[in-house]
């Protein structure tokens, strides 16, 4: 284990390109990555998180 602070284990951060040097083809294939990772989420939540998460939200 390192002892600074700051240190972050590789592996845990997704790198990600800046929008500026991707084509849009790339900027497609994120969003609908994205769009399905956030719905297999929802699908997987329950109803008490739903709950919490929408208590949160608003």
């Amino acid at each position: 284990m390192n002892n600074n602070p700051n240190f972050i284990r590789p592996g845990t951060l997704r790198k990600r390109k800046s929008k500026e040097n991707e084509t849009p083809d790339q900027q497609e294939k994120y969003h609908a990555y994205n769009q399905e990772y956030k719905r297999k989420k929802l699908a997987e939540e329950t109803t008490e998180q739903r709950e919490t998460r929408l208590r949160c939200k608003s």
